[in-house]
């Protein structure tokens, strides 16, 4: 596939009182607790040290999730407040509350 084919992906940028807290990136830039990808591991594969491939493999199940609740989101309003994100969405991201979204 080519570079140019792929699909675009949102920008998010997370910000705290008004100021950049996480830098402009793909969603992949938002950090996932590890707790989450361990129990996540196990869930899908019961596998509790997970490897590269496992844990990565987890990630991007979980990516796709919050991808698709984002975009949702975004249809909506311009800006999310963290408050206003799923609680599972909220659970798996490793960003202290309160935060809010924007994205390109």
């Amino acid at each position: 596939m080519k570079k140019d084919a792929k699909t675009k992906r949102m920008t998010i940028t997370v910000y705290r009182d008004g100021k950049i807290i996480c830098p402009p990136g793909d969603i992949t830039a938002l950090h996932l607790k590890d707790e989450v990808v361990i129990s996540k591991s196990i869930e899908f594969y019961n596998d509790p040290e997970p490897c590269f491939i496992h844990r990565g493999a987890v990630c991007n199940r979980l990516y796709e999730e919050i991808y698709a609740a984002l975009r949702d989101a975004f249809v909506m309003k311009n800006v999310i407040d963290s408050a206003d994100l799923p609680e599972k969405l909220r659970v798996w991201l490793d960003i202290k509350e309160p935060y809010s979204l924007t994205a390109s």
